[in-house]
């Protein structure tokens, strides 16, 4: 199972994904982040929108209020609906004064992967992750 850092060297079980495609129906949902440098970090989805920054365009991404750190880029956003971790996406950074993440959406889309290899490309960054809290 895809597992997330949730403080205190404490993990949990991710237990979905969000397939959808963002859309405004998003904006006040609270998510967290789970940062290497900042930790799990909590905040709300502003809107969704294009990225002009940071080498893109980069379309549908997802803009929240969440604190994070150089460093954050690459970790899970996730939202607990009925208290159960549902990944949201991937942290991109902070651009603009807003935090930005890739929705899984678009990460499946872009990289053409199915649900067991984003399943195992959770688990690799989790365990890479893990290894630098560890350290």
């Amino acid at each position: 199972d895809a597992k997330i850092h949730v403080g205190s060297g404490s993990t949990r079980n991710v237990y979905d994904y969000e397939s959808s495609v963002p859309s405004n129906i998003w904006n006040n949902r609270l998510v967290y982040i789970s940062g290497a440098a900042s930790g799990v970090k909590d905040g709300h989805v502003k809107g969704v929108g294009t990225l002009t920054e940071g080498g893109g365009p980069y379309y549908n991404m997802v803009y929240a209020d969440y604190s994070s750190l150089p460093g954050d880029s690459g970790a899970p956003v996730f939202y607990m609906p009925s208290g159960s971790r549902t990944l949201l996406g991937i942290h991109k950074g902070t651009f603009s004064g807003y935090k930005w993440f890739s929705p899984v959406s678009g990460i499946t889309s872009d990289l053409g992967v199915t649900r067991l290899q984003l399943e195992k490309a959770i688990n690799i960054a989790f365990n890479f992750y893990n290894d630098i809290i560890v350290s």
